[in-house]
């Protein structure tokens, strides 16, 4: 069979395994260009994605063999907009296909491109969403995914892992855990599996209801850096859990009030819920998420940014512009990246 100009590969690789090395030869016997697309790529780093997109592009490029043509390009997630996020694979493949064709003196088309992969479970789903690709399966399993090498890592037993992963990877993980940032999330896996025996004799999972407030002033925004796990030192909306018997504006001005010492009142000119099934790693967690803006409320317009300070389990409140926030996607929280994002392009509709 004539193999394709470019294979593409779309993973998270956290961390690589055997299995993916032998994913990426395998597409090479299939394409003379192999682009890995490394998904994940802004999240803020957490226990499923505690590794930044070039530390795993790194690890990915020291454990292959030289002689393979191979790119490594980011995608970000859009946790609430899979239009969005298969608009980002297209323009980086078309982008792929373009820098090919100017080498081989005549255009790379979708037919001479495949998307090589495993259809392992339902998170695979991504692999039949590109129908103008060839889809190329790879049937080879590893006997440990990642997510196995992960909670070795975490517990402290990279040495399970050994002989799955490449040496590359090994020695990065077995310096990992005793850097900051490993330590870190380290006590952050301590912190959920604590938390999820809470729940372990329940016939159902529990399902949590908390509250978020987007306060805007003068084209800022505020944050809050957290004080403990889940998510220590990142930076978040002003919120929590909502209290029984509290109607959900009501905990929004509790939250923000108690976080940030900002008290405001009739406030809230919209209200929208966020419930991606995976948006928290504590468990299935809806948020509602208030709308403030300060502009609008204040009968003062050369109103300064109100003062704020951490306090409760913030450890610092801040205002921060919203050039410099477009840039913080990799220290948010869960999915306040997205979520203030969302809320906006709510407030520039208005």
């Amino acid at each position: 069979m004539k193999k394709k100009k470019l294979a593409v590969i779309i993973g998270r690789f956290q961390p690589c395994h055997n299995g993916h090395i032998e994913l990426i030869k395998y597409a090479y016997t299939q394409a003379e260009n192999v682009l890995i697309l490394i998904g994940s790529a802004n999240a803020a780093p957490d226990i499923e994605n505690p590794f930044s997109w070039t530390t795993r592009a790194n690890l990915l490029s020291d454990s292959l063999p030289e002689n393979i043509n191979i790119d490594f390009q980011p995608i970000a997630d859009f946790l609430y907009s899979n239009q969005d996020w298969l608009e980002q694979v297209q323009t980086v493949v078309a982008k792929a296909q373009r820098e090919i064709g100017l080498i081989e003196g005549y255009p790379i088309l979708d037919g001479d491109t495949a998307i090589v992969g495993h259809k392992k479970d339902s998170t695979s789903f991504y692999l039949d969403d590109f129908p103008q690709w060839e889809f190329v399966e790879f049937n080879k399993v590893s006997v440990y995914s990642a997510a196995h090498i992960r909670e070795f890592l975490f517990k402290g037993h990279v040495e399970y892992a050994k002989g799955h992963i490449p040496s590359p990877v090994y020695q990065f993980l077995s310096d990992f855990k005793s850097n900051p940032e490993g330590r870190r999330l380290v006590g952050e896996y301590s912190f959920h599996i604590d938390y999820q025996k809470q729940f372990a004799g329940s016939k159902y999972p529990p399902k949590f209801i908390t509250v978020d407030a987007t306060c805007f002033c003068k084209g800022h925004v505020l944050l809050v850096k957290r004080r403990s796990h889940p998510g220590k030192g990142l930076w978040a909306l002003p919120g929590g859990f909502l209290e029984d018997m509290e109607e959900i504006e009501n905990g929004i001005y509790r939250e923000l009030r108690e976080e940030t010492g900002f008290n405001i009142r009739n406030g809230i000119s919209h209200v929208k819920y966020f419930s991606a099934p995976k948006r928290s790693l504590r468990g299935r967690t809806i948020t509602f998420v208030g709308l403030i803006d300060v502009d609008a409320t204040s009968k003062n317009n050369n109103l300064s940014l109100p003062k704020v300070k951490g306090s409760d389990d913030a450890e610092k409140a801040k205002w921060f512009p919203l050039s410099e926030f477009r840039k913080m996607e990799r220290k948010l929280f869960e999915d306040h990246y997205h979520i203030v994002n969302t809320m906006v392009d709510i407030l520039q509709s208005k």
